[in-house]
């Protein structure tokens, strides 16, 4: 038991670090499925980069395998299915090298991370020779400046979109890395999946490519989405009060199931766990009033498009509404007091092992460590869903499940084989290169079970250096908050006990794929240009200091809402909201007449 406590809690630690979450397969691969190939469509770049020349085209004679002119593709260059790479992809001793991070440096032995098994793995199929470049994680951002400006920028980098001093398109047009478009003969996998995969998902085709004909780095995939954290409550308690997750569907079932724990369980008065943003920055829980009531420092609510016209949450007649129903729970005692100092589980974490919350946001690993860790013996959670105005209500917003991860590789403009490192790369996503990456090494990761599914080895569940099966894989496998590829989070649940969470996520996933149409989603392609941003940047933190503290105080009642609702407003519109709404408002038209 207390092995697969500690086990779930590294799982925690690991998502709480990035807040992140995909659909887990049922099957043992990550290859990717056949799905309709007609295009989606996105915009223009700004300007065409030019191609510099290459030292190694493939020939007649070449000791290359590259994919180019060897797959079917659309109009656009982009394939129409998966590619399977004839293996070696390379004859030669050429080395080309990679910038990343490992979040457990002290596993790598001193010979380099390419010694270990999984690399030299690679090594021995691809015939790619690869270097390791693990600079600290703290340091990241000062080492890729430091190589930036000595012209000594690796082959490939990882990361390097979040850390470079200014817009991916920036990091291109300055010359220091390619788009990945000028070369798209050579990434089929890629291209396929982000583009023609599923012609539906114009969410990752728009944030993977900028615009119609560029393509900064090449993001890790979530072979299916899923809702990896959201709401719970003590299922325990809900037996003892005769009602089950499924029973409570609206904001009326949620408020009447509360006060029934507010009045018949001892420990439990003030039985909701608020947290201090209101909306989970992990995927939002209230959304049924088709406003997200999310407050974040630094951030103007949420903005989004209802028939062609942008708005920001928080100041809206429907806000009025779905702050007055917090206001409410919380002048009736139903929300926790401190509410406004709790951002985490870990900030309430004695409480809720005390039993002090029935209703709590956690991911779907602390469902089982909060039960095990709980005085009652009997604790069990159990995932609800959100609330909605009445039964059936389809919402329009929150529900996104994004298929690109974390983790994304950049290719240096000066790389001198610049076909080998985006072969080496779209390697990562097709059939057998993701699922070499994704799950690592067969006997050393992982084993077949007698169901014939994949299990994790007792290696991976209790290394010899104490390293946690999460960050097993981070190290084993494919590093997927780091590193182009794909990746899935069945792995993250193929051992005993793993089971329970992979069925909260799916439970959350479901009602989202169910009563969730995206209809009001402001889209991924409709991006600021730079003047857009440094209109919005001068505003933002004054409206955003000024929302938020608002926010904060309707809901404690020190404001009351009746009474100050419309002074509110016109103070967002005196700090600046209107640049905001502008400038959203420019960027969304601007899409749109691309699109059409």
């Amino acid at each position: 038991m207390k092995r697969k406590t500690a086990l779930l809690l590294a799982l925690i630690m690991i998502f709480a670090l990035f807040a992140g979450c995909s659909k887990p397969e049922t099957g043992t691969e990550s290859t990717p499925t056949e799905k309709p190939t007609t295009p989606a469509t996105a915009t223009a770049a700004p300007e065409k980069t030019a191609k510099p020349e290459q030292s190694a085209e493939p020939t007649p004679d070449s000791p290359y395998n590259f994919a180019a002119g060897k797959f079917e593709s659309d109009e656009t260059g982009a394939a129409l299915a998966p590619y399977e790479y004839e293996l070696p992809i390379s004859a030669t001793d050429e080395v080309i090298t990679l910038w990343t991070f490992s979040y457990t440096p002290q596993v790598i032995p001193e010979e380099g991370y390419a010694a270990m098994p999984l690399p030299k793995k690679d090594i021995e199929l691809t015939g790619i020779n690869v270097e390791y470049i693990l600079p600290p994680l703290a340091s990241r951002k000062e080492n890729l400046s430091v190589l930036i400006a000595a012209d000594e920028v690796p082959d490939m980098c990882s990361g390097a979109m979040a850390l470079y001093n200014g817009t991916p398109i920036q990091m291109v047009e300055d010359g220091y890395f390619i788009n990945f478009y000028d070369y798209i003969e050579y990434i089929p996998n890629y291209s396929y999946l982000t583009k023609n995969y599923d012609p539906e998902d114009t969410d990752t085709y728009q944030k993977s490519y900028y615009f119609d004909d560029f393509i900064p780095a090449m993001y890790t995939l979530m072979q299916e989405p899923m809702r990896y954290s959201s709401y719970c409550m003590r299922g325990d308690w809900l037996d003892k009060l005769g009602i089950t997750n499924d029973d409570i569907v609206t904001w009326d079932d949620l408020y009447d199931v509360l006060v029934l724990m507010k009045t018949q369980i001892s420990t439990a008065e003030f039985p909701w766990v608020l947290r201090n943003t209101i909306d989970l920055t992990t995927g939002p829980n209230f959304m049924s009033y088709d406003t997200i009531p999310l407050i974040v420092s630094g951030a103007i609510g949420k903005n989004y498009v209802v028939d062609g016209q942008v708005k920001i949450s928080n100041m809206n007649d429907n806000d009025r509404e779905v702050i007055s129903l917090f206001r409410k729970f919380y002048a009736d005692g139903l929300i926790t007091p401190n509410w406004t100092a709790i951002s985490r589980g870990a900030d309430c974490v004695d409480e809720l092992n005390n039993g002090e919350f029935g209703y709590s946001s956690m991911n779907a690993a602390e469902t089982t460590t909060y039960a095990q860790s709980n005085i009652d013996p009997d604790c069990r959670w159990v995932p609800t869903q959100p609330p909605v105005r009445y039964p059936g209500q389809i919402v329009h917003l929150g529900g996104e499940n994004p298929r690109i991860y974390y983790g994304n590789t950049s290719v240096s403009a000066k790389c001198k084989n610049i076909p080998l490192a985006l072969s080496w790369l779209d390697w990562r996503y097709s059939p057998t290169g993701s699922d070499l990456w994704d799950w690592g090494l067969e006997g050393e990761v992982w084993n077949y079970n007698e169901e014939g599914k994949r299990e994790a080895t007792e290696f991976a569940l209790h290394h010899p250096d104490g390293l946690s099966y999460s960050y097993v894989l981070l190290v084993y496998a494919i590093n997927n908050f780091a590193d182009a590829g794909i990746t899935t989070l069945y792995k993250n649940f193929a051992f005993e006990g793993g089971a329970n969470a992979q069925a909260v996520c799916e439970y959350w996933t479901n009602w989202l794929e169910t009563y969730h149409d995206g209809s009001y989603i402001y889209p991924p392609g409709a991006r600021l240009v730079e003047e857009q941003t440094n209109r919005l940047n001068r505003v933002i933190a004054d409206v955003s200091t000024f929302m938020n503290e608002n926010y904060t105080l309707f809901i404690m009642g020190d404001k009351n809402i009746d009474a100050e609702w419309d002074n509110y407003v016109e103070g967002l519109y005196d700090a600046g909201i209107q640049v905001a709404l502008d400038v959203y408002q420019e960027a969304y038209d601007e899409f749109t007449a691309r699109q059409a």
